[in-house]
């Protein structure tokens, strides 16, 4: 007999479950392209995906619209594509000083951090950029 192992997710909170083919799917909802995917809902994010991580990383972080929700998130997971690369020391620097915890990884396993964290019931956000 099987055991099903699928994580409590509280209704109405933002469970990624397929990523890949240029989108996602969250909460039964088809995205295309990058996302930015808060517990609570889902944002398109336009990023080039071969530019450098820092630019980007610090306009969403830092922009007046984003900084308070990501500055509540216990941890920021940036996917970023592919492969895993990563930000500047200085953006580094900057997100400790404003508390900001930030975790870069490839997108699947910036995906299934998300649903790990989220089903623990972590305030977690991520910036996903989308993989073919």
């Amino acid at each position: 007999m099987f055991q099903d192992i699928t994580p409590p997710i509280s209704k109405g909170k933002m469970l990624i479950e397929k990523y890949g083919n240029g989108g996602f799917v969250i909460s039964k909802v088809k995205y295309s392209g990058s996302v930015i995917v808060f517990p609570d809902k889902v944002i398109n994010w336009q990023i080039d995906k071969d530019a450098s991580l820092d630019k980007e990383v610090f306009e969403i972080l830092y922009g007046k619209e984003l900084l308070a929700e990501f500055a509540s998130a216990e941890v920021f997971l940036i996917g970023s594509g592919k492969e895993q690369r990563d930000i500047s020391d200085k953006i580094k620097h900057i997100s400790k000083e404003n508390n900001v915890n930030i975790e870069i990884m490839d997108t699947g396993a910036a995906c299934r951090t998300y649903n790990v964290l989220l089903a623990e019931g972590r305030d977690v956000a991520a910036a996903l950029i989308d993989v073919e």
